[in-house]
């Protein structure tokens, strides 16, 4: 089995950032073990890593002695790829086939940027929290049910924070009456360093009936990261708001479709090793129609009173959902082969998935397996097929999805 040392930062938000090359080397080594290296702050962020064997608490020392006690703690191993972050001369000192050691670009550029070029990949390797169950109780349990808008007023130093009133008028202008987010209660994130900030800005929305949240200190960083999916934001498995009174086996349960909802997949093809972002809209001109935009293009479903139908023919999904069950598709035959699907993506962990297959040989063998998550929609899509003589596999992945905001058109104070 191959194995990989990671040594990430010990600032949280540099670790954050970094989780994006953590993933882009476990690709290039699967099924890779994972001994992770990182100071005390971010280290909970780590604990769900597909892959991670060990996970090893740098506590600073004087004279630099942490390192001396980590180079004792892996001095036995072998790894085939060592990567540390931190710049050090370690991983030298370790027994390593292959070493990425970081150093400071002279370039003014983000640090995403600045770790894509040190690992050497291909696109920007944007960060990939994995989540557990205990991170997604915990948020479950300090944030309850109903929308949620999630703020971190804290930072390291004095010239990274915003003044706390200037928070509270944010979370007034999004989840006060008139606000996109009206009646969403305001989570408040942070460290117990926090506190007096967080109390200050709940506060004050308090006096405008205005629910706030103080976390400040009561969720570790992979919790922090399931409450912000619940918001709709990257990096999380969170539902979009279903519509009341809907049959949980029905079509509309797997493809909620609700207006103003933004998806964004990860997407990528075996025949270019191409890579990139596809990003679909939902809206609902009227309720028995919904359009599906990708780019300039505009697909129309009909809502019917058995599935739901494409407007050109044949369903996306259509009653009964039945193992085995078999419909007239867009193209092909589709049959429902799975209602107990579990995925991970980009956007977390989906249980209880519903999967279908769509095939047909004429004029080309073309296939098409979708994965629909309850109260979500599709949150993997692989296309196969054969043109030009030429076998193709292109998959997209779910990477976030939640409502619409346009910044742009925040009401007034």
């Amino acid at each position: 089995m191959p194995s990989i040392l990671f040594i990430a930062s010990n600032r949280i938000g540099d670790a954050v950032l970094s989780t994006g090359a953590l993933d882009f080397a476990m690709r290039q080594h699967s099924g890779a073990a994972l001994d992770l290296a990182c100071g005390p702050l971010p280290a909970p962020l780590f604990r769900a890593t597909p892959g991670l064997r060990r996970l090893i608490t740098i506590e600073k020392r004087r004279g630099d002695r942490h390192w001396l006690r980590l180079w004792r703690d892996l001095a036995g191993a072998r790894y085939d790829l060592a990567v540390d972050l931190r710049g050090t001369l370690i991983t030298y000192a370790l027994r390593a086939r292959a070493r990425i050691v970081h150093r400071k670009s002279a370039q003014m550029r983000h640090k995403v940027e600045e770790l894509t070029a040190t690992m050497g990949a291909p696109a920007i390797l944007a960060p990939k929290v994995t989540l557990d169950l205990q991170a997604r109780a915990d948020a479950a349990a300090a944030a309850g049910e109903g929308p949620i808008l999630a703020l971190g007023p804290g930072a390291n130093f004095i010239g990274k924070r915003w003044a706390p009133d200037r928070f509270a008028a944010l979370a007034r202008r999004l989840a006060g009456p008139a606000g996109p987010l009206a009646g969403a209660r305001v989570a408040l994130l942070g460290g117990p360093e926090d506190a007096r900030a967080n109390a200050e800005i709940a506060a004050s929305l308090t006096t405008d009936a205005i629910p706030a949240l103080d976390l400040a200190g009561r969720l570790d960083l992979l919790a922090c990261a399931a409450l912000l999916g619940a918001c709709g934001s990257a990096g999380a498995a969170a539902p979009v708001q279903q519509p009341a009174n809907v049959d949980p086996r029905s079509p509309e349960r797997y493809l909620p479709l609700v207006h103003d909802t933004v998806f964004a997949y990860e997407t990528s093809s075996e025949a270019t090793g191409e890579t990139g972002v596809l990003m679909m809209s939902v809206a609902r001109p009227r309720s028995g129609l919904a359009e599906i935009k990708i780019g300039s293009r505009i697909q129309r479903l009909d809502l019917v009173a058995d599935g739901i139908r494409h407007a050109t023919g044949g369903y996306l999904l259509k009653a009964p959902l039945a193992v085995g069950s078999r419909y007239k598709g867009q193209f092909g035959e589709v049959r429902i082969t799975t209602l107990d699907r579990s995925v991970q993506v980009p956007a977390g962990k989906f249980e209880g998935c519903l999967e279908t297959v769509e095939e047909t040989q004429v004029p080309a063998a073309k296939r098409a397996t979708t994965v629909f998550c309850p109260d979500v929609g599709i949150v993997i899509l692989v296309a196969e097929g054969t043109s030009d003589g030429e076998y193709t596999v292109e998959r997209a992945q779910l990477r976030s999805h939640g409502p619409r905001i346009d910044i742009n058109n925040l009401p007034a104070q």
